[in-house]
């Protein structure tokens, strides 16, 4: 049997650490483990490109570099012999370029056809409604993975289908919504924090999938990005015999043994049958239908939870190493956010509060009353902290997003943590309770009104 894990980042795992999970009991180790590329899984891949004018328009041509880099894409091999990929363009309406079946030779024709028809709508979430219902309606692979990638600048203008329509049917189906956001050079923040960017970066957020953002010059190294984090995703083998005449209902998942046994399972209904094989090929096929894209969560001491997108900034510097000398390794979040709900932040009804408990704000109450929270030394920051030499200009931000409040790193110099994890490219669910440390500051995230 084989199965597609979503390990965290930075856990290593070997098959004398991870077992097949059945009933919410380990049985046996995993026989191999291997990265996605190197298997015999296939990608099933729609990509879907805004062609609206709005990518055609600018001076810097957005829809002319997303071209190029799909055909630098396409001829450095991104793509291996099984994998099956689709071309849509969307405008005021969808085109389908390239389908799945058509050779990939055809790929390089099919983009240059990347080009705007004078539409003036952006119906960019009813075209990728329209792509969910594509895979819906071709015909399921064993061990195969379905998922969408979106290059657009987000503007929606008259879809008939909504954000949550997407997100509701992309859940559904277990297909993955990768993105990357074309921003402009000269207001990179506010198109990704307050533009339309910050809508797509949501939906990649909630389905699972991979989010980045580009500049002018930076399409390419996005969309590689997101090809190779889903080339290295792990799959595990299983040598495993079913017995159908005592195993009707099992719940298949995987225990990865680290600090602590933490087991995630998908439920899988299966009817009982005297013939062992049809067992095998009916988990494999529950496996591509369901995707079963298993989190294995490594928590030691964290109350907070999971965020599934990997965010990826193109271009952007690495982290200087940070100035503690016992810091906890950064654990990859998993891949699907469980937040706990927050009211929406006005002036005077705070979303939460954070509530000094060491460095220079010890003891100090901060409203969260904005859906964008910003925390550094600087001035300009809704908090403020000049006192702690340890905290950057803009260190850190606090995003209320649909509920929910989201904390991310700004590429800090000493790094950002929620209870005993830094933060690097991921962003993180926070809870009350919650811990959240900068420099030498640390805060705990209270209620709004009982404090």
């Amino acid at each position: 049997m084989s199965l597609l894990v979503e390990l965290p980042a930075n856990v290593t795992a070997d098959t004398k650490n991870i077992y097949l999970v059945e009933d919410e009991t380990a049985s046996v180790p995993a026989n191999t483990i291997q990265p996605f590329k190197l298997s015999d899984w296939s990608l099933r891949y729609i990509i879907s490109v805004d062609a609206s004018g709005s990518m055609t328009s600018s001076g810097d041509m957005p829809l002319s570099e997303t071209q190029d880099a799909l055909k630098t894409l396409f001829a450095e091999g991104g793509f291996r012999s099984q994998d099956r990929v689709a071309l849509i363009a969307f405008e005021d309406r969808s085109r389908i370029l390239h389908w799945f079946d058509d050779k990939a030779e055809d790929a390089e024709e099919a983009i240059d056809r990347l080009v705007w028809l004078g539409g003036q709508k952006t119906i960019l979430y009813q075209s990728l409604y329209e792509s969910l219902e594509h895979l819906e309606h071709v015909d399921d692979e064993p061990r195969e993975r379905r998922r969408i990638l979106v290059i657009s600048d987000g503007k929606d203008e008259g879809s008939e289908k909504t954000f949550t329509e997407v997100r509701e049917k992309a859940l559904e189906m277990g297909v993955q919504i990768d993105v990357v956001a074309r921003v402009r050079k000269d207001r990179v923040e506010e198109d990704l924090l307050q533009g339309f960017a910050q809508d797509i970066r949501a939906l990649a957020d909630e389905t699972g999938g991979v989010f980045a953002y580009a500049e002018p010059g930076g399409v390419f190294d996005g969309i590689k990005q997101i090809v190779d984090s889903v080339m290295l995703k792990t799959v595990v083998e299983f040598s495993r015999d079913i017995d159908p005449e005592h195993r009707k209902t099992q719940r298949v998942g995987v225990l990865l043994r680290d600090e602590t046994d933490v087991v995630s399972t998908i439920p899988a209904e299966i009817p009982k049958t005297r013939r062992p094989l049809t067992w095998i090929w009916l988990l494999e096929l529950i496996g591509g239908l369901l995707i079963l894209t298993v989190v294995v969560m490594v928590w030691r001491r964290q109350a907070g939870t999971k965020i599934e997108s990997d965010v990826v900034p193109v271009g952007s510097g690495q982290p200087e190493p940070s100035i503690e000398k016992n810091v906890a390794p950064d654990r990859g979040r998993g891949e699907t956010i469980v937040s706990e709900w927050f009211p929406k932040p006005s002036s005077g009804h705070p979303a939460a509060v954070l509530l000094g408990t060491s460095g220079p704000p010890s003891g100090k109450r901060v409203a969260i009353e904005k859906s964008m929270f910003r925390i550094g030394a600087n001035a300009d920051n809704d908090l403020c902290i000049e006192d702690d030499e340890y905290v950057s200009d803009h260190h850190a931000h606090i995003l209320y997003q649909r509920g929910s409040l989201l904390l991310y790193d700004e590429h800090s110099t000493n790094g950002t943590y929620l209870n005993d994890d830094r933060l690097k490219d991921k962003a993180a669910a926070v809870h009350l309770g919650n811990r959240i440390r900068v420099g030498k500051s640390s805060f705990k995230v209270v209620d709004g009104e009982s404090g």
